[in-house]
């Protein structure tokens, strides 16, 4: 087979030499370090980090200019790495990482040893040293790449060979979960099958994958705890990572994006739910960058949703709305079909209202209300689960962030009527309780607040332990009060045994 003119007959990467028919430039080995680089940094040679530009933001002190000098290192090709990749390895937006490659110093030992960490910066070229846990002693002795420290629980890389038994206990445990044979209709054979040595996967495998996941929304949605779902929710996340790593053509790719995107979201959740905000972050960058790739605008303006539910927790409402923002953008690009934009709207409400735009808020939930007018399917249940049922207890718990608490009552009482989950439920309850200590009716707050307790016992959720962390805070203008006491009391036994993972924001570091 004779090559045609003009074409290299070396990759311009690794210098190895480029079979005939090999028109794309690079090596196979090459180009899926290039479609690896979606979900984990690369294994560096020891080399790389003597590259004068490293070594003089070394030098500096200065992460943020380490990062930059790490994004334009020759290695990496002729163009440089785009921020948008290296930050959602870092679990940070793209704007967020300019700011810190352009701006002072970084002094925080915790950020500085975690996002060294991370890149696999190896500690005996950092100025300072890392907490003893955070350094493997081979890494650390042999001044190699460390690895990425994804936890257990949502670590996408280097997942190892998954077997076809794996994936079958996954399918076994989904079945517990949601209290009976979940998915008889899944092909659970062919969707192990296409780790075990097939070059791609066929559109017969990706349905597969996608069934799987749809599986995996139901029992996440019926585990209780919901981290009880989190095993093979991380099995599913090993399997379409190495089908990724194995994607040849681009619609195959693009399909397999999308896979991962939806799993991350999910996988997300959990986190979310656990208390374990900054790996949450990680997964919903994560999940966008993967968006983007599958060129997937609905399941992209979920993922950016799901990440600004992490500003409305942190109380940075500004960011919340600018992230809501874009997202509502995405979905007006999406199907109108589906519930995107009138999820993100339901959202946007929320932060509107923290900021104190009574009529946008408004606005914003008349907008959300219109799913009604849909029809068809409008949500698939899995990534996109908004159908307007809590547009209700929204609409109160707004009421309650504006301050206006004669508005949130009746609204909120009629959400209890609906017939709520454990989670939602307890939510609510504790919205009522706020509405108590908006009005200084002590016994309102400390009688709704105990029914939230009751359902966190119930449901033991991240979620509802935050929230009850900060009615205690609003509490404390009625200390005085024995029944107030009493209450603030159990709150604090009751956050103090978290469910697996979860941290209460005022212990968590800061990141």
């Amino acid at each position: 087979m004779t090559r045609l003119p003009g074409r290299p007959t070396n990759c311009p990467r690794c210098g190895g030499r480029l079979a005939r028919d090999n028109d794309t430039g690079r090596c196979a080995a090459c180009q899926t370090a290039q479609r690896d680089r979606l979900i984990t940094p690369p294994t560096l040679p020891a080399s790389f980090w003597e590259h004068e530009p490293i070594r003089q933001a070394l030098t500096e002190r200065h992460l943020g200019r380490v990062f930059r000098a790490y994004r334009c290192h020759p290695y990496h090709g002729r163009e440089p790495l785009p921020q948008r990749t290296v930050a959602g390895w870092l679990g940070m937006t793209q704007a967020q990482l300019s700011r810190i490659e352009n701006g002072p110093p970084i002094v925080h030992l915790d950020r500085l040893a975690h996002w060294s960490k991370i890149l696999g910066i190896p500690a005996r070229v950092l100025w300072f040293k890392p907490p003893a846990s955070m350094v493997g002693t081979e890494g650390a002795a042999a001044g190699v790449s460390i690895a990425t420290d994804w936890p257990e629980s949502t670590k996408i890389a280097d997942t190892g060979d998954v077997t076809r038994r794996e994936l079958l206990r996954i399918l076994t445990m989904a079945s517990a979960l949601m209290g009976g044979p979940a998915a008889h209709s899944v092909d659970w054979e062919r969707a192990g099958s296409s780790t075990a040595g097939s070059p791609s996967p066929g559109a017969g495998t990706l349905r597969q994958y996608e069934m799987v996941n749809a599986s995996l929304w139901k029992a996440y949605g019926a585990a209780m705890p919901k981290h009880a779902a989190a095993p093979m929710v991380r099995q599913q996340l090993g399997i379409v990572t190495d089908a990724l790593r194995l994607s040849n053509a681009p619609d195959v790719h693009r399909r397999l994006c999308a896979v991962v995107a939806d799993l991350l979201q999910l996988t997300g959740e959990l986190a979310f739910d656990a208390g374990n905000h900054e790996e949450a972050g990680r997964c919903y960058s994560l999940a966008a960058t993967a968006c983007r790739e599958a060129q997937a605008y609905d399941l992209w303006a979920c993922a950016m949703t799901r990440y600004a539910y992490l500003s409305l927790y942190q109380q940075a409402y500004s960011d919340a709305k600018a992230m809501l923002d874009a997202a509502a953008r995405l979905a007006a690009n999406g199907d109108s079909q589906l519930s995107t934009r009138q999820w993100v709207q339901s959202v946007r409400a929320q932060a509107l209202a923290r900021l104190g735009q009574v009529d946008e808020c408004r606005r914003a939930l008349d907008s959300a209300e219109s799913v009604s007018s849909l029809t068809g399917e409008v949500h698939n249940g899995g990534w996109l689960r908004f159908d307007g049922s809590r547009t209700t207890e929204e609409r109160g718990n707004c009421y309650v962030a504006l301050g206006r608490p004669t508005l949130a009552e009746p609204v909120l009482m009629e959400a209890v009527s609906q017939g709520l989950s454990v989670r939602r439920r307890g939510i609510v309850m504790i919205d009522l309780a706020l509405v108590g200590v908006q009005r200084g009716d002590v016994y309102q707050a400390v009688h709704f607040g105990a029914a939230a307790l009751d359902a966190e016992r119930q449901g033991q959720s991240g979620v509802l332990k935050q929230r009850l962390l900060d009615l205690r805070t609003e509490l404390k203008p009625f200390g005085g009060d024995h029944h107030v006491r009493h209450l603030t009391q159990q709150i604090t036994a009751a956050v103090t045994t978290p469910v697996a993972g979860w941290k209460p924001e005022e212990q968590a570091d800061d990141r």
